[in-house]
This record gives structure tokens, sequence and C-alpha cells, in this order.
């Protein structure tokens, strides 16, 4: 073929005359041809004829070429756990390549889907704490969850929803990206497994260049829009990580060169691939859609992307009556309201490193810092149309809430040195649990707090008036935020904040009576109980 100049190449994809192109490929099944196999480079899509055959002319701009895996298939794996749907175009624009796709087929008539979120691997390297810990705590948790279900018939996924690394780290620490992937897949992990970027997965060296700064993304998870199909089900996962690395002088890390700031955003080019994507897609399909940053998140409003493109993602999902979407990057569980856009369906998945495995190091488990135990979120049933959800912690396994008798938290506030110093620095900004106010109430960290349930607080059989409150969880902040303030020796802006929507909080009759905290569904039903026997010391409520 000639070469092809920057405006001939234009003119090509916009002829789209298949029979000049640049990439082509098969896509087979057990030796024979698929049909209908949408293929992409990010912005033009074209579909596999009957043999199986695609061809393209790209201009290659994003380094990939990638197949939407049809209902039915998954993509064959090469090594590790991640399916083959993607290849790198490594040729120039004006020279051909050929990159072949092998599916197998596979039973999703009944699936489950598994996540994890923010891994920070290389953010504590110290003992190998957060290999160690992931080794031996998160992923028998994850394989346990994966076996049963494949050993019941179903077909499982699992989606890593970003911050798999940590970029502040990569060249101190020795674990960028790349290395941490490696690391997953010499674990042999059995599930195919899919990731999305995060603001941490990119390349801290390069600044103000979002699609450079990805560069090891591609090479492991792939490219920042892709789609496929489980079961008649849609799932879309999105890169809405806009990495500007603003440069400067520092001080930064080894390697970094820039702030690593960042912002919450789709570009332009992914939301008409969208548009392209959805355009195959049957009306009233039922929609996943997988990001980093929340799509809505009423409690952290500056971490998720802004209200005028949620607009366009409801117009552009406006044939589907729900998209269910998944996120990490907050560090919390929170289920918040989507307000106007009742289309969506929002779910904040807490850290699989709870607070980037700093708690493990200090020998408790790991805790997001709205007190969450860190786990694995579990959908089971999609087939069902509605997934029946769970969590199991990476320590105590199903685990839904933490209760405190406050009586016994106000006495550890009291009487130990590091919290009295934390509060001479902080009485403006942070909750004193000595103080008397605080007087036999119960706190009810209820993080797994659905929309439409109810808490009740039940002392002697009497229900107590309940609050929904902004509240710090005690915990969390004894074993995080009290070091850290020791630490710094002074007041510090970054540990002033974590207050978190799911704690329940009533003021009991009684310093010793048993208390019963029920949850209610929105008919009224019984979802889980959990008894709290009084006193019980705050040292035990770590559990």
């Amino acid at each position: 073929m000639k070469h092809i100049t920057a405006l001939a190449l234009a003119l090509a994809l916009t002829a789209c005359n298949c029979t000049e192109y640049n990439v082509k490929g098969r896509i087979t099944c057990e030796g024979k041809g698929v049909a209908g196999v949408q293929v992409s480079d990010g912005h033009q899509i074209v579909r596999t004829d009957s043999k199986g055959r695609y061809r393209m002319l790209t201009d290659k701009k994003d380094s990939l070429v990638f197949i939407t895996t049809p209902s039915g298939y998954v993509a064959e794996r090469s090594s590790s756990m991640r399916p083959d749907f993607f290849a790198l175009l490594t040729e120039p624009a004006d020279k051909k390549e050929r990159h072949d796709f092998k599916l197998e087929k596979q039973d999703q008539s009944n699936y489950s889907v598994v996540f994890i979120t923010d891994v920070h691997f290389g953010r504590i390297v110290k003992n190998n704490v957060d290999r160690d810990h992931f080794e031996h705590k998160v992923l028998p948790n994850l394989q346990n969850l994966t076996t049963e279900r494949q050993d019941a018939g179903k077909a499982v996924f699992c989606f890593e929803l970003g911050d798999f690394s940590h970029d502040e780290y990569w060249y101190e620490n020795g674990c960028d990206e790349i290395e941490a992937f490696n690391f997953l897949s010499s674990l042999n992990y059995t599930a195919p497994t899919f990731g999305v970027s995060g603001n941490h997965d990119n390349d801290g060296a390069i600044t103000e260049d979002d699609f450079g700064s990805a560069w090891q993304l591609r090479r492991t998870w792939g490219p920042d829009r892709y789609a496929m199909d489980i079961n008649n089900d849609h799932w879309i996962l999105l890169d809405n990580i806009f990495y500007v690395n603003t440069p400067g002088e520092g001080p930064f890390k080894k390697g970094i060169n820039g702030k690593r700031d960042y912002i919450c955003m789709l570009t332009d080019s992914q939301l008409e691939w969208l548009r392209k994507d959805l355009e195959s897609v049957a009306e009233g399909t039922n929609i996943y859609l997988c990001t980093h940053a929340p799509i809505f998140n009423t409690h952290r409003p500056d971490e998720k992307i802004g209200d005028g493109q949620v607009a366009v993602l409801d117009t552009i999902f406006a044939r589907f009556p729900k998209v269910t979407c998944y996120s990490g990057h907050a560090h919390m569980m929170h289920f918040p309201s989507t307000g106007e856009h009742t289309r969506f369906e929002q779910y904040v998945l807490p850290a699989t490193s709870g607070s980037m495995w700093q708690t493990d190091v200090r020998g408790f488990q790991s805790t997001s810092s709205d007190g969450t135990d860190a786990g694995v979120f579990l959908g089971d049933n999609y087939a069902s149309g509605t997934p029946d959800y769970d969590y199991v912690t990476n320590t105590y396994g199903q685990k839904y809430m933490r209760v405190y008798d406050m009586n016994e938290v106000g006495k550890y506030y009291a009487s130990h040195e590091d919290v009295r110093f934390q509060m001479s620095l902080y009485k403006d900004y942070k909750h004193d649990f000595a103080e008397s106010r605080y007087k036999n109430m119960i706190f009810a960290n209820y993080w797994f707090h659905r929309p439409g349930e109810t808490v009740h607080i039940i002392e002697n059989g009497v229900e107590l008036a309940v609050e929904q409150a902004n509240m710090e969880d005690p915990l969390y902040n004894i074993i995080y935020f009290v070091p850290e303030s020791v630490k710094a020796g002074e007041l510090k802006k970054s540990l002033r904040k974590y207050r978190y929507p799911h704690m329940f909080t009533a003021t009991a009759k009684t310093a010793t009576a048993p208390v019963l905290i029920r949850i209610t569904d929105a008919d009224g039903r019984v979802v889980r109980e959990q008894e709290l026997v009084r006193p019980k010391a705050f040292d035990e409520n770590i559990d």
C-alpha cells in the first residue's frame, strides 16, 4: 500500500472503503469464523463478515484494536487471567498488520461478577505488606467466591475498577502498572478479569499528556473504552480519569515530574465511541457501566464527573430504562441518589486495600476511610435482571456493619494519650467521643445501607429514635488518623476530613441493656440483625 498522508487517511476513513485497509484479522471459535463481531480502534467500529473476517483503515493513533465479545463467548486467554480481547498496533499507519482473535463458547445463562478496586500495589512495600496481604487475605477470599460459583455451573467475571497501582511510587518502590499486573497474573486467579484506569494508574514521569501517561495501561488492561455482551446484557468499561500531571518543581518522589492532578471526565472521543457502540444494542437491554470515579457521588461532589456530562450520558442512554454504574475511587461504600437522572443506579465500592494497606501495617484489618472493612463486592443472578448483592470482607467474611457502645469508646478517648493529643489539634474538626453528650449512645456503622432500607436500634424491645448522621468512624480514627496526627505533630488539612453518611446513632436509656440493630427493606421485611451486648470495650470493636 502506498504511503498514506494524514489528509488522505482522513478521507479514506470518512469514505470507509473496506477494500483499502491497514489492519485486518479473523475472529474464530473452534476454528470457525464468528460473524457479526464488533471490532474497533477506539473510534470506528466494523463488523466481521460471514467467515469472521474484518478489515479497517485506521490512523492507529490509539495504538489498539479490540473486539466487543459477543454474548455466549469469552476471549481465549493465552496467559494470566485477562482475556485476549485486544491487540497492540505496532506498525505505522502506512503499514499493514494482522490481528486475529479466538473465542471460547461459554454458558452465561447464570453469571456472577466480583469487583475489586483501589488495590494500590506499590504504595506500601515494607515487608511486602501489599502483596502479602493481597495474596494471603484478598486472593483466597476472591478465589473461594469464584470457585463456589464456578462449581455450581455459573460463569464468573471479575472487574477491577482502577487504581491498581500507585503512580507516586512507581519508580521509588519499583512497582508500576506492569509489575502489579504481572504479580496478579502470577497468582493464577481463575475468573476472566477486566480493568479500567484510575488516576494512580498513570505514569507520573509524563506531564500534561493523558494518552501518553497511560501507556502501561494499554499493555496490561487494554483500551480506555470497550464493551462486552454477557448473556445479552451489555457491559461498558470507560476510563473517566483525565490525567493532567501539571509539571512543577516538587518536591516529588523519585521519577515523578508533576503534581499527579487529574480531572474526572470522559473525553469527547470516548462519548462519540459510546454512541456508536450503543447503536447495535437492542432497546431495553440491561446496561452496566464500570468506571473508576463515580458518575454520581452525593458525599464527595468533587470526585465525580461534572453534571454536564451526566446530562450527556442521560441522553446517550435514552433508549435504555436502566443503567447500573459501578465505581471505586472514593475508598468508601456508598449507594448515592442519582437525583433527576432516574435511569441510573450508582454503586460506589470500598477499596480492596482499605486505606492503601496503611492500617494493615499497624496490625489491623484493612479498613476504608468510612470504616468499611475491606473486602469483595459481589453481584449474583444477573440473568434475572435484578442482581443480588453481597459483601464479603477479607478478614471476617460476610459483614455489613460495626456497632459501638459509645460509653466504652468515650473511656478510650478520655484515657488514651495519643487521642488527647489529636483532640488538642483538631478540636474544631474532629468528634471528641469522650464528651458527655455521647453518653449511652449507640453508633451503628451500617456500610451496606441500600436505598429504601431502614435502620432500627432497639433496647429491651423498645425502638429508639435513630438519626442518620454525617459522622466519622471511631475505629478508623484510632487506627489511622490518630497515628498520622501524632506523626505529623501539627494540624494538617488532609487529616481533618472523612465523615460519612452511613453512620446511624441513637441514645439508649441505660448503659448496660443489650441493643439489637435491625435492618428492614422498603417493604418492612427484616433483611439482617446484629446484637450488641453491653458493656463492650472499644478494643473489642475491631471485629
